[in-house]
Order: C-alpha cells, then structure tokens, then sequence
C-alpha cells in the first residue's frame, strides 16, 4: 500500500463589516485573530458588498488599506435575487482588485 498523506487544511475566513470595522480601529482580539489564521496558513475572503459597506478614504483608513491588500477580496453575484427582493441600497457586489 502507498504511504498516507497528512492534510493538512488551512483556515478560509470571510469576513463581514463588523470584522472589518475593528480591523480599521485596531483591535487587539481582531488582530490577535488574523495573526493565529496567517500562522496557521489561513487566507482571508472579503464580499466586495461589505468592503463597499465599510470603504470611506484609503488614506484615513491605512490599517485597513493594509489588510485588505493582503486580502482576497470577491464579488458574490448570487446575493443580487435577495438584495433586489430586499431593496437593498447596498453597494453592488463587483470585483474589487
């Protein structure tokens, strides 16, 4: 028999407004969260609907500018039914790059 694999999964972690929010403010539990999944090897996703939600000025916002670089930031196009039947006036969910 070949030799079993060890595997290993790393963390995949979508974050919302809220996480956004007190990564922006500098909070210690949120960071001391991000720093325990990159040493696990875990990478962050961010709906671009959300970082619409939080974006004021990348300028005034550097920590988070920061993070998001590192971030994979994607757009969920199912989500257009649901925010059409809410009337949502929330940013669109596109790309962000």
């Amino acid at each position: 028999m070949g030799k079993a694999r060890a595997r290993t999964k790393s963390a995949q972690v979508t974050l919302d407004a809220g996480a956004l929010i007190a990564i922006d403010r500098g909070e210690r539990r949120m960071i001391a969260l991000i720093e325990q999944v990159l040493a696990q090897g875990g990478r962050f996703h961010v709906p671009a609907g959300v970082l619409g939600q939080v974006w004021r000025d990348g300028r005034s916002q550097a920590i988070l500018a920061r993070f998001v670089r590192g971030a994979e930031v994607k757009s969920f196009r199912w989500m257009r039914p649901f925010r059409a039947r809410a009337g949502s006036s929330w940013p669109s969910p596109t790309r962000v790059t």
